[in-house]
């Protein structure tokens, strides 16, 4: 494993070439690999991961993950020490909620939890004040936290159009003043 410096190949390995079982310890040694090279950007998109190594969070010097199409039921707390994330794209999962400590990413510019199956955000979200792109598309929020209005940079939220006559009052005007201001700023799916 120490000799693999193409995240490329890693992936290749990720697409089939491992089994499920073994998958997490590969994930944890290539961790290694990743901390040592200061690795920024890491996709492994479809790469039927089911679970995230707790050595997540000492990739210090991501900026980029891509976790889109996985398998992932939920996330480490360890990830919340992803401190320079712009870009977690974390969409079509099986993710039921977010750990609390995941306002602690607060460079973060753009997340994709679309298509996942949340039931809840956390109100620490609020709490990343660089978030200018959101998408919380086809997943099974009842509502969102008001510290969500506290992201003053969104400039894109995409949401189901079913979500939002369930959102309190506040948060309903909150949207609605966002649309007046930019027709392209939420976007509501039907």
């Amino acid at each position: 494993m120490e000799n693999i410096s193409e995240i490329n190949v890693i992936k290749e390995i990720f697409n089939g070439y491992i089994s499920e079982s073994k998958l997490v310890k590969v994930l944890d040694s290539f961790a290694t690999k990743c901390i040592d090279d200061k690795i920024v950007s890491l996709d492994l998109t479809w790469a039927s991961i089911n679970e995230l190594p707790p050595r997540i969070g000492e990739l210090i010097y991501l900026e980029n993950l891509y976790l889109s199409n996985n398998k992932l039921t939920e996330l480490p707390e360890s990830i919340s020490k992803l401190v320079k994330l712009k870009n977690l794209d974390l969409s079509f999962n099986k993710l039921k909620n977010l750990p609390n400590a995941f306002g602690n990413l607060t460079k973060l510019r753009k997340l994709w939890l679309n298509d996942n199956e949340l039931t809840d955000i956390t109100d620490t979200i609020g709490n990343i004040e660089d978030l200018c792109w959101l998408n919380l598309d086809n997943n099974k929020l009842n509502e969102l936290p008001s510290e969500i209005m506290n992201l003053k940079k969104l400039n894109k939220l995409i949401l189901d159009s079913d979500l939002k006559p369930s959102l309190n009052v506040n948060l309903q005007n909150w949207i609605n003043e966002l649309i007046q201001i930019d027709c392209d700023l939420i976007e509501v799916k039907h």
